[in-house]
């Protein structure tokens, strides 16, 4: 039996698109389902676009679409981006259909000098056909440094992650001067991907 292109002379290329300064789950889901689960949503609430995840099962793979200011887990602490005024709410505009016991979620951590000085939680369930304007408290009492955001379609540590889940969200914001960068999700990259 042979081995499928052992020259190296077939490749394939395609491309992704992304939120600049979010990193996603897009690269793990185009490998095991062949096409992402966090896109460009032209249904959003203001501007262009939106960003749009999908929770995704199959084959024994579990995939929940999200974005993050940060390429490492955001829970760990590590990365963010640089923000030093100190917000009481995040709030935004979200749509979302989650399936029966699923739960998105979205993550705001503040540091200082490496170190969390909070950490906050925000859960959606249920659905809602039309956006739905939310504030989320922030527990923020001392001014940090750098703030990590996250966002996903299914609660990482939830029992009830289910396909076909999605969530939606535009336009966030902190009741500050400052802006999230990117927090309107109107600037995309595209990358392309080339494999053997």
């Amino acid at each position: 039996q042979g081995v499928p292109n052992p020259s190296f002379e077939l490749w394939s290329s395609d491309t992704l698109d992304a939120p600049v300064g979010w990193f996603n789950s897009n690269l793990w889901s185009k490998m095991v389902f062949g096409s992402p689960n966090v896109t460009k949503s032209i249904d959003k609430h203001g501007g262009q676009y939106a960003v749009r995840m999908e929770t995704k099962i199959g084959g024994g793979d579990t995939i929940f679409g999200f974005v993050a200011n940060t390429p490492s887990d955001p829970g760990s602490g590590e990365g963010g981006v640089p923000y030093s005024q100190q917000p009481t709410i995040l709030r935004g505009w979200a749509k979302y259909d989650l399936m029966p016991n699923d739960t998105a979620i979205i993550f705001v951590a503040f540091k200082d000098s490496g170190f969390m000085l909070s950490a906050d939680f925000y859960y959606l369930t249920g659905t809602s056909n039309t956006y739905t304007y939310f504030e989320m408290p922030l527990t923020l009492n001392a001014t940090p440094d750098s703030v990590i955001i996250a966002a996903a379609s299914s609660w990482p540590d939830g029992q009830f992650i289910t396909n076909g889940s999605w969530l939606i969200l535009d336009d966030l914001s902190f009741n500050t001067s400052d802006p999230i960068p990117n927090g309107d999700f109107e600037n995309w990259n595209t990358s392309v991907r080339t494999e053997p």
